[in-house]
């Protein structure tokens, strides 16, 4: 399912029924992948967390506009 990098983490969850770990570091599906990369990514980066895959699928400079979560 693809979402905007500015959802929240909670509504992520609650959206595929999944249980990303939220922190008090970030609020949203783009902080996420920030806290977890430690990196800018690239479009097309992924990595699996949670037993999800996650693909940033659309940057816009610095900025994480539209990512893929898939359940594995």
């Amino acid at each position: 399912m693809q979402f905007d990098g500015q959802l929240r983490i909670e509504e992520v969850n609650e959206k595929l029924g999944i249980h990303l770990t939220e922190s008090g570091d970030y609020e949203t599906i783009a902080g996420f992948i920030l806290y977890a990369l430690h990196h800018i990514p690239k479009e097309g980066e992924q990595f699996r967390t949670d037993n999800v895959r996650i693909t940033v699928t659309r940057m816009e400079g610095p900025k994480i506009e539209k990512v893929l979560i898939t359940r594995l």
